[in-house]
């Protein structure tokens, strides 16, 4: 057969050098970047499942005692973690949030590999989502709209990769953990349905009622599963009331038809991500041994769109799992564009780079793993040990100096009781973090100020009776001085300064109490 490719015929093995050049540069960054993310701090959310995982783990029942509006699935790993490797270690969530990274790769890669005939669609995705999550701060990395999302889609790229039985059950498993993390997770089952339509064991192009039967099932089980220990505990109803809290229509939950819309024309006015799934739908017809995978992966893409309109606020995390399947999708358009042009291999190898190298965010100098490189080949190693590069300002929250940080933690390890409690108002992650119990039913006054302010007096009451304590929190403030005036009087009336570190300061419990431990907090 007549060679037609001409000059080009020398071209075959771009992709296999593109391979290997994207799995070189994708393991740097991961190695760069590793190090310094184990160096970070917990962020406020943190705090509050730690802190009810060591509370449950000593009798302080969840939901009850401890207040909480969440579901349940990061207060569990946070308690398995407690379990296995001690409380109050922060690198051990970051390791585990790393391991869930890892799993997904992997997961894509065989995917890649089985579902578009090589690895490299796989290493583009890749390529296009790191650069995003290796530069967000500590506020941002390691949340529930990140690892739910990243267990839901593992679970789906197995589904697709292994048609059966075993990966449907795998699949289940891992979308109800999700659901038990972030329950917007649901949004994704339309996509799982359609991909148990789209192929089976036989390659069948019609859905067949046994596998989703038997999907649902193994689905309707592990949430059982995953929800008894509430059960067991009596506390149910107390997470019922909990997560009532920030349902639709309560005072914290934001979502309003307008709001939904206004995030809605946000995300596809203001997001170049959808210039890849109207890439991919415009070469749907045109590369039909993708067909089945394509679809799939635009619904998930779709659906994602509707994530950050429907949570409760507005966070930045919220758009977490838009990225990941944006990735994904980034990985089929790159498969649509090695197939459209066979002819044209300079052409499809110079696409391919562009998606690699191009779609992802800039890798600025903000960027950790990028930081860390250079400081490495600039022969300074030591700015590692400096403040960790994701310890930035997010949003309007405060920001302690971080040597300020370091100190109170140190403190209250070795100045403080493993019995003393912490009264933690200051906002910054404490409680868990220095392996101490709450003064409070909850890790901080983050309760007051995001859920519910009408308990401060009940906040304030709990101060009389904890006589093993300190207070931590930052008077001279000024983003302080106004908040929650019954409480800081019970702190001024009970407590007496001890140590000061820049803002923050700590304070220990007076010898003597004026007020009986009844005291409930009105001057």
């Amino acid at each position: 057969m007549t060679d037609t490719r001409g000059p080009w015929a020398d071209w075959d093995a771009w992709p296999r050098y593109l391979e290997r050049f994207l799995i070189v540069l994708n393991a740097s960054v991961l190695i760069l970047w590793l190090p310094e993310y184990l160096s970070w701090p917990w962020w406020t959310d943190h705090d509050v499942f730690a802190t009810m995982a060591r509370g449950w783990d000593e009798g302080l029942l969840p939901y009850r005692d401890l207040k909480g509006t969440n579901f349940p699935g990061t207060m569990y790993l946070f308690w398995l973690l407690g379990r296995v490797v001690g409380w109050g270690k922060t690198s051990s969530f970051y390791v585990l949030d790393v391991a869930f990274l890892l799993v997904f790769i992997a997961a894509l890669l065989v995917w890649s590999r089985r579902c578009l005939s090589r690895l490299l669609p796989g290493l583009v995705g890749c390529s296009a989502l790191l650069p995003y999550y290796l530069g967000l701060d500590f506020s941002l990395t390691a949340q529930r709209d990140w690892q739910a999302p990243l267990l839901a889609f593992t679970g789906l790229l197995l589904q697709q990769s292994f048609p059966g039985r075993a990966a449907r059950v795998v699949s289940a498993v891992l979308f109800a953990c999700g659901v038990t993390i972030r329950p917007q997770i649901v949004l994704f089952i339309p996509a799982v349905l359609l991909a148990m339509g789209t192929a089976s064991e036989r390659g069948e192009n019609t859905m067949r009622w046994r596998p989703l039967l038997e999907w649902t099932a193994v689905f309707a089980v592990s949430l059982l599963l995953a929800f008894s220990p509430l059960w067991l505990a009596g506390v149910f109803g107390d997470f019922l009331e909990g997560v009532r809290r920030v349902s639709y229509g309560s005072q914290y939950n934001k979502v309003r038809p307008g709001e939904f819309l206004a995030r809605l024309i946000y995300q596809i006015a203001f997001n170049n991500k959808l210039v890849v799934l109207i890439l991919t739908l415009g070469l749907y017809r045109l590369v039909p041994a993708a067909r089945r995978v394509t679809a799939v992966w635009n619904l998930a893409f779709i659906l994602a769109l509707l994530y950050f309109p429907l949570s409760p606020k507005a966070f930045p995390y919220g758009l977490h799992p838009l990225w990941i399947a944006w990735g994904i999708n980034v990985a089929v358009l790159t498969h649509q564009v090695m197939h459209v042009r066979a002819e044209a291999p300079v052409l499809q190898a110079a696409l391919v780079l562009v998606l690699a190298l191009g779609l992802g965010p800039t890798l600025k100098p903000g960027n950790a793993s990028i930081s860390r490189f250079w400081a490495f080949a600039s022969g300074q190693p030591a700015a590692a040990r400096g403040v960790p590069l994701g310890y930035r300002h997010p949003y309007e929250w405060p920001l302690y100096s971080w040597p300020d940080y370091q100190s109170v933690l140190h403190y209250l390890r070795t100045r403080t009781s493993p019995a003393t409690r912490v009264a933690n108002l200051a906002r910054v992650a404490i409680t868990a973090p220095a392996d101490r119990r709450p003064v409070f039913p909850a890790e901080s006054t983050s309760w007051l100020i995001m859920i519910d302010a009408g308990d401060e007096d009940r906040f304030a009451s709990s101060l009389a009776g904890a006589t093993d304590s300190v207070v931590v929190w930052a008077p001279e403030a000024p983003y302080e001085r106004d908040e929650f005036p019954r409480l800081k009087a019970a702190v001024r009336r009970f407590y007496a300064p001890e140590a000061r570190f820049g803002e923050l300061e700590v304070w220990g419990r007076k010898a003597s109490s004026p007020d009986p431990p009844g005291y409930g907090g009105t001057q």
